[in-house]
């Protein structure tokens, strides 16, 4: 591997550091986190924060994404064919419900927030995009792993523990739970990870046993009673099945 090559991974890998922070990073944080020497590190934060890529607070402390990096992700939202397929079928779902929508897709052991649309009730469920969840939790989880190997099931759902009143904590009642969406098509969690919040969720399959997405119908447990549910289910079903064609996939 060249030079060049190696610093633009670790200049790569710097911009990525940034995905599950909140606030800023200062370059001691950085050296430590990335485990590089502090010098290669400013090297490298000054190429980015020359280039736009990154930039300082009003101290010149902290470093924070910069201008192009918002840039390049709009670039990439334009080009995304999922999430062009999909918003309008969530905008139609959130105009009949009007709960917030999400898409989540799998990235190794977690689930990503994709895309989302915020309902349009006061009382709602929102969270930012791009950030993770636990794979052995929730609705949108079970839809994602449903055709996952049994050995994948026993590796994820080994790292169950307490989140909430009604989190699974049982491994095989997890396992179960999960495998029953390839026949039933969805899933519902109520209070498994947040308090008082209820989720349905349906897979999006490129291909009878595999799955692209999970489309998740999410806000207070309070306005999901059976008469919702009822509509809600088949409604869902029939958005992921039309993305999925959309996508030229079923």
């Amino acid at each position: 591997m060249s030079a060049d090559s190696s610093l633009l991974k670790k200049g790569l890998a710097i911009l990525l550091s940034f995905a599950n922070t909140k606030s800023g990073q200062t370059a001691s944080e950085i050296s430590a986190k990335m485990g590089l020497p502090f010098s290669t590190t400013s090297r490298i934060l000054k190429a980015l924060e020359d280039e736009g890529f990154l930039e300082r607070d009003s101290r010149g402390k902290q470093y924070r994404p910069g201008h192009n990096c918002y840039y390049l992700g709009t670039i990439a939202r334009e080009y995304d064919i999922l999430r062009r397929v999909s918003l309008p079928v969530m905008e139609s779902l959130r105009h009949c419900f009007q709960e917030t929508v999400i898409i989540y897709v799998r990235e190794g052991d977690l689930r990503v927030y994709y895309e989302q649309l915020e309902g349009a009730k006061a009382l709602k469920r929102m969270e930012r995009v791009g950030s993770t969840a636990p794979l052995w939790v929730g609705s949108a989880s079970r839809c994602l792993l449903a055709w996952t190997s049994n050995e994948d099931l026993e590796r994820i759902y080994a790292n169950i523990r307490p989140l909430c009143v009604n989190t699974i904590l049982d491994k095989d009642a997890a396992i179960r739970n999960t495998i029953e969406v390839r026949e039933s098509g969805y899933s519902i969690s109520v209070s498994e990870r947040e308090e008082g919040v209820c989720s349905v969720s349906v897979p999006i399959l490129d291909a009878p046993r595999s799955v692209i997405a999970s489309l998740t119908i999410t806000g207070p447990a309070l306005r999901f009673d059976d008469a919702v549910l009822l509509k809600m289910i088949p409604a869902m079903k029939d958005a992921a099945q039309r993305i999925s064609k959309q996508l030229g996939n079923a």
